[in-house]
This record gives structure tokens, sequence and C-alpha cells, in this order.
């Protein structure tokens, strides 16, 4: 009890302005703000398939999360993954075709090939993985499916870490 939070529970929280929902925000004209108020969702487009890229707890919680959002998912899987639980909670399993990570899971061309052939429309890579490759975000793009995740711009800048504390220092 010592350390919770000094806010309390969501219910008890402030509910902010009454006509744009900003928190301590107190206003008598007409709100014209540009950003979206704390805790609403802008209306987004959303993706009808999305492949998950990976396995385990990463792909159980990804696959939840796309379920709760109404969307179609997709996975794939090693042979040894064929009754692992994100195998069996997605909509639709892919098999890769193979034991190791080299020839499944890290496979770039046999992911993005999969996803194409399911009508995945987005390719999530779950933590991991291909989830630090710049080159398997480029691909995904240039095969027209949306990589869930940085830039690969942003990837390859992140993944060197003198570049990456140099462009922090200058970014203030």
């Amino acid at each position: 009890l010592q350390y919770r939070s000094p806010m309390g529970r969501r219910h008890n929280r402030p509910q902010g302005h009454p006509r744009c929902g900003w928190i301590g925000h107190s206003c008598v004209h007409e709100c014209s703000h540009s950003r979206v108020p704390l805790g609403r969702v802008p209306d987004v487009s959303v993706f009808s398939k999305v492949l998950v890229a990976n396995r385990g707890e990463i792909a159980v919680r990804v696959l939840q999360t796309l379920q709760a959002m109404g969307i179609s998912t997709a996975v794939v899987y090693s042979d040894p993954d064929s009754n692992a639980p994100h195998v069996t909670l997605a909509d639709e399993a892919l098999a890769l075709g193979g034991s190791t990570a080299e020839e499944t899971y890290l496979d770039r061309r046999k992911i993005i090939d999969l996803a194409l052939r399911c009508n995945a429309e987005a390719v999530h890579p779950g933590y991991g993985f291909l989830s630090e490759n710049p080159d398997f975000s480029r691909e995904c793009a240039e095969a027209g499916l949306v990589f869930i995740g940085p830039a690969p711009e942003t990837i390859a800048l992140l993944g060197d870490k003198i570049r990456s504390k140099e462009t922090a220092v200058q970014a203030g």
C-alpha cells in the first residue's frame, strides 16, 4: 500500500474537461485541439488479418490483443511447436517446415511468402527474432505488407549504439 500510485484507481482519477477530455484543462471557449484527448483512440483503419511471426508467450499476448480488437490472426510455427499455445489460439496456423530457428522463425522469405499466401495485411514480429532486423522490415514493405514496428532506418540506427547515442544527444 505504501508504494501504490498517488492517482488511485481509474474510477478515482479526474475525468478531464467535458468537451475535449484533457485532464487539467479549463478553457471557456470552443476547444480546437489537434491532439487526441488522453484515453481516447483516434479513428483509424485497422487490419483485417495480421500474421504474428513469433512463438511462445509473446505470440500469445499479441494474438489475444489482436483478437480483442476483432482482427483475424495467423501464426507461423516450426515442427516442434506444432502443438504450442500460440498455434491453437490463432485463427490460422501456417507451418514453416523445419525445426531450427534459422530454418523457421528467422527465414524472412518464408514468413513473407506465408503472410502473402494467407492474405495478411500486416506482420507483427513479436520480440526478438526478426523484430530487430531492418532488412525484414524493408522486405515486408516491398512485398506490400505493413511491418508492425519501427521503420527500417530506425531499427538500423538503434542497432548501432554509437550512432544512437549521438542521435539522442542531438535530439536533446
